[in-house]
């Protein structure tokens, strides 16, 4: 029998499968946000991270706090 390194996930990839005696382990790219999304559920290093939609401001709303990266936009009312 021959053994072989288990595989190393990269800085860019989270671990969807863990290896086993029988079988090496898998990675997988980490989710790639949209333009009109943000991240709502950082990756960990067995877990892609989770990506929302952006609030959009109704007619009646103006936009309170922008949207970051990592935060959803604040939308108000006009008063």
């Amino acid at each position: 029998k021959t053994c072989k390194q288990i595989t190393v996930c990269q800085a860019d990839q989270y671990i969807y499968k863990e290896h086993t005696g029988f079988s090496d382990r898998i990675c997988r790219n980490i989710t790639q946000c949209e333009i009109d999304e943000y991240i709502s559920q950082t990756a960990t290093k067995d877990k892609d991270q989770t990506c929302s939609d952006i609030t959009s401001c109704g007619k009646d709303q103006y936009i309170f706090m922008r949207e970051s990266e990592y935060k959803d936009r604040i939308c108000k009312d006009l008063t």
